[in-house]
């Protein structure tokens, strides 16, 4: 498992990134955490994480602007149909 964090441009809620990203750090190991610029690079190296091995899935979680977000994003990669 790794856990991918990047901060929202869509929204200011929730905890900044880099306080979450230290506390999740504290819970899973730093090896296991990547950090990253924003939610469209999470999620490019999410999917290609996913597509190394059978079985493998992205979970997108957070406020529903994000899941929103990465929905867009999804459609608009063809990763998702429209």
């Amino acid at each position: 498992m790794k856990v991918r964090l990047a901060p929202m441009v869509s929204a200011d809620l929730g905890l900044p990134d880099d306080v979450l990203a230290d506390v999740v750090e504290q819970v899973v190991g730093d090896d296991a955490v990547l950090r990253f610029d924003d939610a469209a690079e999470a999620l490019y190296s999410a999917r290609e994480w996913a597509n190394e091995a059978q079985g493998r899935a992205v979970l997108v979680t957070g406020s529903i602007t994000l899941v929103g977000d990465a929905i867009a994003l999804a459609t608009a990669q063809g990763w998702k149909p429209a």
